[in-house]
């Protein structure tokens, strides 16, 4: 946590700046009981760019060693995001074929039941030739005669 004057030194502004950044909302920064603020860096970055000044006067921040490190861990988290890619991109091959067979088995069960289903229809289907209405009352004749009851 920066105190005002710390925070108006990180972006080379004034305290007033700062002041009047916090009153306006632009900023936003905890107040004390003694009445001064504390700034959250990361906030106030957020808002203002970092003074730059500050490390070109004191010459540069990084040795050629820092450099030296720096791009071979670049290199490092280049080649660690190839193979990220990589296995990524064979998640989701993986993901397309079982996402492939799903459909396939879902459209062999569809088939499946739909074959079920007209067998069913068949089997509980009249398929005889209607009678006529001669045949009808000489069937019924025929079944009470032979019953006894003519």
């Amino acid at each position: 946590m920066l105190s005002l004057g710390q925070a108006a030194k990180e972006v080379g502004v004034a305290k007033s700046t700062i002041s009047k950044a916090i009153k306006d909302g632009r900023l936003s920064a905890e107040k004390l009981d003694n009445g001064s603020y504390k700034i959250d860096p990361s906030e106030l970055f957020r808002v203002y760019q970092p003074n730059r000044s500050k490390e070109t006067s004191n010459g540069p921040s990084e040795t050629p060693k820092d450099n030296l490190e720096l791009l071979v861990e670049n290199k490092v988290m280049q080649r660690e995001l190839e193979f990220m890619r990589e296995r990524l991109e064979e998640r989701d091959k993986q993901l397309q074929k079982q996402a492939q067979k799903a459909e396939e088995e879902l459209s062999e069960a569809r088939s499946d039941r739909d074959h079920w289903r007209a067998q069913a229809t068949m089997i509980l289907t009249d398929h005889r030739p209607p009678k006529g209405f001669i045949e009808r009352v000489f069937g019924l004749w025929k079944t009470r005669k032979s019953n006894g009851q003519i």
